[in-house]
């Protein structure tokens, strides 16, 4: 004769799993079907960059040296939602001139500057490095009304998202070697370093 254990689950495991699960991700399904159809031959022009041009702001004097934000049109602006299809950027210069940048991307959740320019960005200025921090599309000010925090709303969204990115991501490449800088570098953690690598070959 076998007796079995009750079933009990555990009330910190209830309210954990009840607290994230609430959200999800995709929970408008597939979304855009036209542009997942096409998604090889939009893969094709990412081997001819886009030139843009950066709308700055004036320079504030921070502690490690001088920041600024700036604006500039998505080079794949005319598959994002409205609210994304500017670019935003903030750069973070040395106190000594430099010819090194390091252009961030976001891991899935940094939403705005606030964490990869404490984190990332103020160290390297103290080595003397130059950072530009992209807040990228369906992130922060670039998310749509309807999409709440992070949770993309279709699956779609997450390919547009990546594929912009790394799009803007190529334009900012090409926009920091017309400006001279010497050495540029493309970083990120999680989502962000999956970009960093795309852009990076």
């Amino acid at each position: 004769m076998s007796s079995k254990k009750p079933n009990r689950k555990s009330k910190i495991d209830i309210v954990t799993s009840t607290l994230t699960n609430r959200f999800k991700f995709f929970k408008k399904g597939i979304g855009d079907n036209h542009f997942l159809e096409n998604l090889d031959k939009y893969i094709e022009e990412l081997k001819f960059t886009k030139p843009i041009e950066i709308n700055w702001q004036k320079e504030s004097k921070i502690l490690v040296g001088t920041k600024k934000k700036g604006t500039f049109i998505s080079p794949f602006s005319w598959f994002l939602p409205e609210v994304a299809r500017y670019g935003h950027v903030e750069l973070i210069l040395p106190k000594k001139e430099t010819e090194t940048i390091c252009i961030h991307f976001a891991a899935t959740g940094d939403q705005g500057f606030f964490k990869r320019r404490y984190a990332m960005a103020f160290p390297l200025a103290t080595k003397g490095i130059a950072s530009l921090i992209l807040e990228i599309p369906y992130y922060g000010i670039r998310k749509p009304k309807e999409q709440f925090s992070l949770f993309l709303s279709t699956l779609s969204d997450f390919f547009k998202m990546s594929f912009g990115t790394v799009c803007e991501g190529l334009s900012l490449t090409d926009y920091c070697y017309k400006k001279n800088w010497k050495k540029i570098i493309v970083t990120g953690i999680s989502m962000g370093g999956n970009i960093a690598s795309f852009v990076g070959t």
